[in-house]
């Protein structure tokens, strides 16, 4: 019998859900808007010690970039790490957004003057969701001189362990 993605929501949403928490690295970026150069890689997000950097712009181009996890997941905390430069390159407007195929998005977080409390990560607990994938879409980068840009390094899945 093959299974649609439906009936796999469907038995994730039977399974009983144990509050601690793990975190789930991996997966593969699926798609981005830019990257400034081969030593700020979007694929950057999933290593420990590198960061993603938008192309530089003289104006505000919308920026994005998707995290494959190859299977539904369910998910609850959502983290994005600063890049070295901290704030001052932290995007300025972004959504998060959640989706079980890659074609159909759900919006969970939207953020608009967005500034970055003195910590190193933006942190988004939500309720218990399912998705595949995860996508940072900035729409208003943050003007760093004369140029509109934005870093970030680790992207942190976290998600509940299902018994």
């Amino acid at each position: 019998m093959i299974e649609d993605r439906y009936s796999r929501v469907r038995r994730y949403m039977m399974k009983p859900v144990n509050v601690s928490l793990r975190t789930m690295r991996g997966g593969a970026i699926s798609a981005f808007s830019s990257q400034l150069d081969d030593a700020h890689p979007a694929a950057a997000v999933l290593e420990d010690d590198g960061y993603w950097s938008s192309q530089k712009s003289n104006s505000m181009v919308p920026e994005y970039i998707t995290i494959d996890y190859g299977d539904i997941v369910p998910v609850d905390r959502v983290e994005i790490d600063a890049s070295p430069a901290g704030r001052v390159t932290f995007p300025h407007d972004f959504r998060l957004e959640l989706s079980v195929d890659g074609a159909v998005w759900r919006v969970v977080r939207s953020e608009r003057k967005y500034e970055m409390e003195d910590g190193p990560a933006y942190r988004l607990d939500l309720p218990l969701a399912l998705a595949r994938f995860i996508r940072l879409y900035i729409t208003r980068p943050r003007k760093t001189g004369t140029k509109y840009f934005s870093e970030i390094a680790g992207s942190v899945l976290f998600k509940s362990i299902t018994k």
